[in-house]
């Protein structure tokens, strides 16, 4: 295997999450020298080309299971070095496959072995030395009760030495339903079963206490199950100091440490006090990948990142993390990043602004975590706050615009305009995707640019729609009058709206003049339109929110239309299995043309009085050039970039074929259609179209918040048949007036 020399970046490592308040000091000399920061040293490990299973650590090593092509083996990587050692699993079937290992108290290891039969998984557990020989084999669907809709996913030892394995309960192709745990002992007895009641996923084993994640109400919430004398235990841990959970481990005491979006945080098991000591973005840490963790020391950690993917494929990556002081950490300028929800995206790109500039550090500021997203109020006030402080003195130095009212704030004269900026650095427009520049442009001045998007788009079935891509309202309008007992497209009235408007509520508003029109023609004839074919049901029930729902509804014509994101080439591929073959993509009405949409993943602005103006224009520089525009693991999450030169690589990324993978279909079709043999002639088919969209893209998606629950108020009266389409027209135009009038 090759050498890899350590690459060594030194950053910030919070001890608070005060520090990410909005009193994060501006220079590096407001803080306490002597305070607790981490120095991080950046290890690529060589995996050789393997898909990685699972990764285990002790004191000196990680123990890291690796299979290709039916062969599986353990990588053994000593902490520091990215040689390697290798024992391969020549005992295993050519259809068996390693799904997890842990350690055991001999230096050996438990391995969770799977494979396939007839329509589902089986199971066992292996037991071998630490030179790979075989100890003992034990099949754990005999000690269950030889059930076809369990599937075994999970192995963990406690420092006891008890194992305890996770159990997905249901069918692979139906969903697996719920989750149960299993308690057995060092011979492989079956002394504890506990029913979760929810879909478990992640755990550890710590002591006897087991801590698993469940993902219920739109969130991701941490349990806690205990055995005791009086019996069994469920507790939830309270977590809205976390930001969706990521992975769980412990330290080297036994306390539970937790991995989110933002950092790791130590529960105290006594106390339950949670700290959360390091922070990703202070460490220049990217948060996507991180697979493993855990303490190695009482002064070190250690992080493992594990990215596979269609642009960077089994890129694995070791990050120690070594206690130091402030004082030992070179000093920057310091730069808040306010956003709504910290998405991957945001969090990504501020790590890798923060490892590659030696002048200025972004942090982050959140305003809507630990807010139940269901909890309509605490969100409004939570975005009051967010869009005062951006109107206050002391607001941001920069903000994510995306979740705010950017029309609202821009009339308000709440943001710098970007146009020196641009001009200073010579960003040429004309390098760029026009709307990601033209849609924040008031007056000729921009105030905001979208960093990266996703692209909506309109699909149906090529039977009923021909190839016409340029639709209008009007013909859309025609076509729902030819399937009567159809809907137009699956969703509520509004939803309906918005796709004949093209998403674009804007083209009735002239903002320079602050006058609506709400009351022409075009509008009161889509409201007529809504009127009359919003009392058929709607046949979309709980079992037709997947994609096999989907392709059902279309097939018996209960519905027309199918909205929907294209990022990857895989989109396509899910389409063409969703209409039998022949789907027909169209863009959206919009006020002149068609096209297709913009939905902005990112897009930014600065406050007028931003605090560093000049941190908050280096970030802006740097999210629009190629470091980030070209940067392939934001990409994969999503993102299609802005820049034409970087569009074109994404493109050429998303043609690279992966060795082993083929293009994933979800669950509900069959079987044997989850995979789909990569055609790279269709693939190229695919991407061209893909191109042609993208280049049709006429705007980007804004919403303001406010006309649209006044809009949604008064079309309920006409659906009601309280009133005309005229009247409800005229008394929307009425009350947006007022709302522009008071901006």
């Amino acid at each position: 295997m090759k050498k890899s020399k350590w690459f060594c970046t030194i950053f910030i490592i919070t001890c608070c999450i005060g520090i990410l308040s909005c009193s994060t000091p501006k220079k590096s000399t407001g803080i306490d020298l002597d305070a607790t920061a981490y120095l991080a040293e950046s290890l690529s490990l060589d995996l050789g080309g393997h898909h990685l299973i699972g990764i285990v650590a002790d004191d000196e090593h990680l123990y890291i299971a690796v299979t290709e092509t039916g062969k599986s083996s353990i990588l053994i990587f000593p902490f520091g070095k990215n040689e390697s050692t290798s024992i391969d699993l020549n005992f295993l079937s050519t259809n068996q496959s390693v799904t997890m290992l842990t350690l055991n108290e001999e230096g050996g290891f438990l391995l969770l072995v799977s494979s396939w039969e007839s329509d589902h998984f089986k199971s066992t557990i292996v037991e071998i030395d630490g030179d790979a020989a075989l100890i003992r084999e034990i099949g754990i669907e005999q000690l269950i009760a030889a059930n076809e809709e369990l599937h075994v996913v999970g192995i963990k030892s406690n420092q006891s030495d008890d194992i305890c394995l996770l159990v997905h309960e249901g069918s692979m192709t139906a969903g697996y339903a719920a989750s149960s745990f299993y308690i057995m002992n060092k011979d492989i007895q079956i002394t504890n079963r506990f029913a979760t009641g929810d879909y478990v996923l992640d755990f550890i084993f710590i002591d006897n206490d087991i801590f698993y994640t469940v993902f219920a109400e739109g969130t991701i919430l941490l349990k806690q199950l205990t055995f005791d004398e009086q019996g069994m235990n469920v507790t939830t841990i309270p977590t809205t100091n976390l930001s969706n959970i990521t992975g769980l481990g412990h330290d080297r005491e036994g306390q539970l440490l937790i991995a989110d979006m933002l950092g790791m945080t130590q529960v105290d098991m006594t106390t339950g006090k949670a700290d959360r000591f390091i922070n990703w973005l202070d460490c220049n840490i990217g948060i996507d990948g991180i697979h493993s963790f855990g303490q190695r020391t009482s002064d070190e950690y250690w992080v493992f990142r594990y990215i596979h993917n269609e642009f960077t494929p089994n890129h694995a990556e070791l990050i120690m993390l070594t206690r130091i002081t402030y004082r030992e950490l070179p000093p920057r300028e310091y730069a808040t990043f306010a956003v709504g929800y910290a998405d991957s995206r945001t969090l990504n790109a501020i790590a890798l602004f923060n490892r590659t500039n030696e002048i200025y550090h972004i942090t982050l500021q959140e305003y809507y975590t630990g807010i139940d997203p269901f909890d309509t109020a605490s969100l409004l006030a939570a975005k009051m706050k967010f869009m005062l402080d951006i109107m206050g003195s002391t607001p941001p130095d920069i903000v994510n615009i995306q979740d705010l009212d950017f029309y609202e704030l821009a009339q308000r004269g709440s943001f710098t305009s970007l146009n020196q900026l641009l001009n200073n650095n010579r960003i040429t427009q004309s390098d760029y995707l026009a709307p990601a520049f033209s849609s924040y442009n008031i007056s000729e001045e921009i105030y905001a640019v979208m960093t990266g998007f996703r692209l909506k788009t309109l699909v149906g079935h090529r039977s009923k729609l021909g190839s016409t891509q340029n639709w209008t309202a009007v013909e859309f309008m025609d076509l729902s009058s030819q399937y009567p007992e159809a809907k137009l497209t699956r969703g509520s009235e509004l939803d309906h709206l918005l796709l004949l408007t093209g998403n674009n509520l804007n083209q009735f508003i002239d903002w320079d003049n602050k006058v609506c029109h709400f009351d022409n023609d075009d509008f009161i004839r889509v409201l007529e339109f809504i009127a009359t074919s919003s009392g058929m049901e709607d046949i979309v029930d709980s079992r037709e929110l997947n994609y096999i729902g989907l392709h059902e509804g279309f097939r018996h014509e209960h519905y027309l239309l199918h909205t929907d994101y294209i990022t990857s080439l895989n989109d396509f591929y899910i389409h063409e299995v969703m209409f039998d073959g022949e789907p027909q993509y169209m863009g959206f009405p919009t006020e002149d043309t068609f096209g297709f949409l913009a939905v902005p993943q990112s897009a930014v602005a600065i406050p007028v009085n931003s605090p560093n103006k000049n941190a908050a224009s280096a970030f802006i520089q740097f999210l629009l050039g190629d470091n980030f525009q070209s940067n392939g693991d934001l990409h994969d999450l999503g993102m299609i970039p802005i820049k034409h030169s970087a569009i074109e690589l994404f493109g050429e990324r998303l043609l690279v074929e992966t060795p082993g993978m083929g293009r994933r279909i979800p669950h509900g079709f069959s079987h044997d259609d989850m995979f789909i043999r990569i055609d790279l002639e269709r693939d190229a088919e695919y991407l061209a179209m893909f191109y042609g969209m993208i280049n049709d893209v006429q705007q980007v998606i804004m919403i303001n918040p406010h006309i649209m629950r006044i809009i949604e108020e008064e079309i309920s009266s006409l659906v009601n048949e309280q009133k005309t389409a005229q009247t409800v027209a005229a008394i929307i135009n009425n009350r947006v007036q007022v709302y522009i009038n008071e901006q």
